[in-house]
């Protein structure tokens, strides 16, 4: 995908969010990454009528950084799933207080939510 509101180099973030035309569309959420170029692939398979696998990439064409997110969804019953996302994001740390790619100042986090409906 393109988004022509992002910056081309992670390390211009800090620079542009001083804009305050472009604080403003990030705080709105005119952008949904950071960057101008992103790759993006999303999958779901039910393995079985409670099991499911997924998953979510997302790569910077720019800087060649990312986050890799699988999850697994156990449905117990009819009203209630269990659903656990872990989010693996990879590139170039930060140093020196500059950003060096988009992802990659991002941690490893885990994610678990129980779903009940109503």
């Amino acid at each position: 995908c393109y988004s022509g509101f992002g910056v081309p180099r992670a390390a211009d973030l800090v620079s542009r969010l001083s804009r305050p035309s472009f604080l403003e569309r990030l705080l709105r959420g005119d952008m949904q990454t950071l960057g101008r170029h992103t790759l993006a692939a999303n999958a779901t398979s039910e393995l079985t009528p409670e099991w499911s696998l997924g998953g979510l990439w997302l790569h910077s064409l720019s800087d060649g950084s990312g986050v890799a997110a699988p999850s697994v969804t156990y449905t117990v019953n009819d009203v209630t799933s269990v659903v656990v996302n872990v989010y693996a994001p990879y590139g170039a740390r930060p140093a020196h207080g500059t950003l060096r790619s988009e992802f990659g100042a991002q941690g490893v986090s885990l994610f678990a939510q129980l779903r009940i409906y109503l």
